[in-house]
């Protein structure tokens, strides 16, 4: 596959010394940023495991980074199943002998209005990118503390604070991002890393939506029902390379001390997304003992009237719908 003029100044970056022993699997590897991230840690001296599953796209990624199957192969099991998911980890560690790294790049996404989603699309996304991230995670998870070493880099999305037309797909993010937190409390002990990224550049995930879902057994799914307004998938987002040398080196021995993040590169910007609030003093409060009917009713209706959060689209595309204002009680 010819390379496109942004692979090619990311490979000159490459560092060969960067991940070399290291054995990394990429889910959703056969295009956008799963791929480039592939290519991107086999210059730097990781052998991978490119899964897709769509199979060719897999075994194309895997050949271009090596003909001779020494240092990439290509996998096409379905994630969201747990034996899927175990089949892959199974099959790094039979290849390459042990695994260091795991990358859920692996996901689906579409626009849909809530109340008119059917149960497949719901399905589709939800077990694709929440219990494909969790069940390779749980295969993955053995190994890595045997070894005492590791790194999970998981795709979230800043759509995980929520965005219209996109609840289940906001929800699956969402989730995402939680485990990855608990995942760093639990494996610190072993020595195992755990972080989030919120992604932003142009990708195709939305152009395989129904036939990949389709593909994996979602028949009901059908193509995106509620489109995006103009500009929100604007070619003038980064390109899937600007994510990989990032991704690298968090899976890398040079990023031993980073766990537990959640990560925002939005082109040039990057960005650690707060999420720890102290629940005694973050944000407005008021204060009473007993709670009654009528404090509640004064504290949301005077003491928070100006202090409520706007309804608003995280990625700032949509119009902010009209909402009524809260009524100003007397005093109660």
């Amino acid at each position: 596959m010819e390379q496109s003029p942004q692979l090619a100044r990311l490979l000159q970056d490459a560092d060969p010394r960067l991940l070399e022993g290291k054995a990394i699997v990429i889910t959703g590897g056969g295009g956008g940023i799963g791929r480039v991230v592939a290519i991107f840690a086999a210059a730097c001296g990781a052998r991978v495991v490119v899964n897709d599953v769509r199979a060719d796209a897999a075994a194309a990624v895997a050949r271009e980074i090596d003909p001779s199957g020494a240092r990439a192969i290509a996998n096409h099991d379905q994630v969201q199943q747990f034996a899927g998911a175990k089949a892959l980890i199974d099959a790094c560690v039979a290849s390459f002998g042990r695994v260091d790294g795991l990358l859920n790049s692996a996901g689906l996404a579409h626009n849909a209005l809530p109340w008119e989603e059917p149960e497949d699309e719901i399905r589709a996304l939800i077990d694709v990118n929440v219990m494909g991230t969790i069940f390779c995670a749980r295969h993955a998870m053995p190994f890595m503390m045997k070894q005492g070493t590791g790194s999970i880099v998981n795709m979230s999305s800043g759509n995980a604070f929520g965005t219209p037309n996109s609840a289940t797909y906001s929800a699956s993010k969402a989730a995402v991002a939680s485990a990855t937190f608990s995942w760093a409390f639990d494996l610190m002990p072993y020595g195992v890393r755990a972080n989030a990224l919120c992604p932003y550049s142009t990708t195709h995930i939305k152009s395989y939506w129904q036939g990949v879902g389709q593909q994996l057994g979602y028949t009901g799914v059908r193509e995106s029902t509620a489109k995006e307004i103009a500009g929100a998938s604007a070619v003038t987002k980064p390109a899937p390379e600007n994510h990989a040398p990032l991704i690298a080196y968090l899976f890398s021995d040079r990023a031993r001390h980073i766990t537990s993040q959640f990560i925002q590169l939005h082109g040039k910007r990057m960005t650690l997304i707060p999420r720890h609030v102290d629940q005694e003093t973050a944000g407005p409060f008021v204060e009473a003992e007993p709670w009654t009917l009528g404090l509640v009713t004064k504290a949301f209706s005077q003491d928070f009237a100006d202090k409520l959060q706007p309804v608003v689209d995280y990625m700032m595309r949509y119009p902010t719908p009209s909402w009524p204002q809260a009524p100003r009680a007397a005093n109660a």
